[in-house]
């Protein structure tokens, strides 16, 4: 198996001429040009061109030149320039503020399990009020169940402390 090279310093741009990249040649030539248009322009005009006039002609080439040399901790000038244009447009103090509207529900399956154990005790619970308040009925099912299936009649009474045996054996025909 062979070895690869992997870049190291991909976001470094290619020096085309000296230390100069593409992209500082195009914005210095593009800057020169637009400054020696001007320059032309007016000297085929007026004539001579004056000394006040050559402020104003040379400014685009000297701000092509700073905009593509001057780099300020590692970032460019026009970037620089952008980032403290974005700084004063926003404001200094953020304040949070929740939004109206955006409902965010994130369940975990701890949670789910949670909810369903919550259900369970719940109807538990719920089950257990019932068979709590009807007294009446249970006391009717467990005569039902002592009477081992005979009819009301023949059962006079199932009482444990009332009932004895002879009057069991007279209810029960065989």
């Amino acid at each position: 198996m062979q070895n690869v090279k992997i870049p190291q310093n991909v976001k470094v741009e290619d020096k085309l001429i000296g230390p100069f990249s593409l992209k500082q040649l195009i914005l210095v030539a593009l800057g020169g040009g637009s400054s020696y248009m001007l320059y032309a322009s007016i000297q085929k005009s007026v004539g001579i061109v004056p000394a006040g006039a050559h402020a104003v002609i040379w400014w685009p080439a000297i701000l092509s030149v700073a905009f593509a040399l001057i780099r300020i901790n590692d970032i460019s000038l026009f970037r620089y320039c952008l980032l403290i244009i974005e700084t004063m447009s926003k404001p200094r103090q953020r304040v949070f503020q929740a939004r109206q509207g955006l409902v965010i529900n994130i369940q975990t399956r701890a949670a789910i399990e949670a909810d369903t154990k919550a259900k369970a005790k719940k109807a538990k619970e719920v089950s257990e009020q019932k068979v709590e308040t009807s007294p009446v009925k249970l006391d009717e099912l467990s005569t039902i169940l002592d009477a081992e299936g005979r009819k009301k009649s023949q059962v006079l009474s199932l009482d444990p402390l009332e009932t004895n045996v002879d009057s069991l054996r007279s209810t029960v025909t065989p």
